[in-house]
């Protein structure tokens, strides 16, 4: 379809035109002056698809603690990404600090069901917490959406002492 614009404008005006869809389109424009003169120019214009983002973000990071005989403990945590019709996603690469009882920086990627998997190093001390902080989220085709997180911390106390074992519990 032709595109009409109409302008007072003098030297060095501008038109434009918005393409409701994809595609090639040859569009010419033509020009009348003052006088009833007119010219014309014709041009091939492409319009590439709308580049589609998914965003991604955390939707919950699980906790656990194991406190062994000798009365050392670690914690883990698992970090389930999904995108933002809540399905999960796989292969994202999940950077994160642990601190608190234990400091170090650590990566995992997501598996199948939008997980990925963190273990603390242990610690003999006895009391304290855990701390588990994303850092960032990346993978191709997606943008990390850390405003939309559920979560981008949890944290775990230690318990001071192992478990104790029920009463008639043998192994």
């Amino acid at each position: 379809a032709p595109v009409k614009v109409l302008t007072t404008e003098g030297p060095g005006s501008t038109a434009s035109h918005s393409f409701a869809a994809a595609g090639t389109y040859v569009t010419t424009l033509q020009v009348t002056d003052n006088a009833g003169a007119t010219g014309s120019s014709t041009v091939t214009i492409t319009v590439d698809p709308a580049v589609a983002t998914t965003t991604m973000r955390v939707a919950a990071i699980d906790m656990a603690r194991t406190v062994y005989t000798n009365g050392a403990a670690s914690a883990a945590a698992s970090v389930r990404v999904v995108d933002e019709a809540g399905q999960p996603v796989a292969g994202a690469y999940v950077m994160g600090t642990w601190s608190g009882l234990t400091n170090r920086t650590t990566s995992a990627s997501t598996d199948a069901g939008g997980k990925a998997r963190f273990a603390s190093g242990t610690t003999s001390a006895m009391t304290g917490s855990f701390t588990f902080t994303i850092n960032r989220i990346t993978r191709t085709g997606f943008t990390y959406a850390p405003q939309t997180n559920t979560e981008t911390s949890d944290s775990i106390a230690r318990e001071r002492h192992p478990p104790r074992r029920r009463p008639g519990w043998r192994r």
